[in-house]
């Protein structure tokens, strides 16, 4: 919360109290808040799917070596 204070404070030479300072975060807090969740949710997402692109492919041989039998049959 000093952080909001101390930005109103330099920023339009205007000192603000604790409840006000409060209540200005509590906005924009639902002004923004919901988008930068989502974003967050979105880079999480993205860095999975690139793991998951990663993995080996070996499994899915495994599964077509069992299916055929050793000798390919």
């Amino acid at each position: 919360m000093d952080a909001v204070i101390d930005f109103i404070d330099e920023q339009f030479d205007q000192p603000i109290g604790q409840l006000r300072a409060q209540v200005l975060l509590d906005f924009f807090v639902k002004l923004v808040g919901h988008s930068a969740y989502n974003a967050g949710v979105a880079d999480a997402q993205a860095y999975m799917q690139l793991k998951l692109a990663d993995m080996p492919i070996d499994v899915y041989e495994d599964v077509q070596y069992h299916m055929e039998g050793p000798d390919g049959a």
